[in-house]
C-alpha cells in the first residue's frame, strides 16, 4: 500500500510540473528500465504482503522468497545487483524529475497490468 500512495503522489506532482528541457541522469544513477523492474518486484512483494501471503509457507516455496519479510528488500536489491544506498540515492534523483519517475511508474503499472492479465487468463 505504500507503495502505491507513494505512486499517486508522484503521479500528481508529475502531471503539475512543465519541464520541456533534456534531463541527463548521471552514470551513478540506477537505468529507468532496472528501476522499472525493482518497483515492480518491491510492488508484488508489498501486495504479497498486504494480502498476507507472505505468512504462507507454500506461497513462500511457489515464489521463491526468503522466508524472513525483512530479508526480502535486500534480496531484490541484491537480484539487481545493487545496494540499498543506490536504490535511495536513485530514487531520490528520480523525485526530484517527476517527469522521468513518472515514465518509469507508468512503465510499472503497465508491466503489473500485463502480468496481472497474464495470470487471470
Amino acid at each position: 500500500m505504500n507503495y502505491l500512495v507513494r505512486i499517486l503522489i508522484i503521479l500528481f506532482f508529475a502531471s503539475c510540473s512543465g519541464q520541456d528541457e533534456k534531463i541527463v541522469v548521471p552514470e551513478t544513477v540506477i537505468k529507468k528500465e532496472t528501476m522499472v523492474s525493482i518497483l515492480c518486484d518491491l510492488t508484488l512483494f508489498e501486495s504479497a504482503r498486504g494480502m498476507n501471503l507472505l505468512n504462507k509457507i507454500d506461497t513462500i516455496r511457489k515464489l521463491d522468497l526468503p522466508p524472513d519479510v525483512a530479508k526480502f528488500q535486500e534480496a531484490i536489491f541484491t537480484k539487481y545487483g545493487i545496494t540499498k544506498l543506490q536504490y535511495d540515492s536513485s530514487f531520490n534523483f528520480y523525485s526530484q524529475n517527476p517527469t522521468l519517475l513518472k515514465e518509469i511508474y507508468e512503465e510499472s503499472l503497465n508491466q503489473l497490468s500485463q502480468a496481472q492479465e497474464a495470470v487471470n487468463r
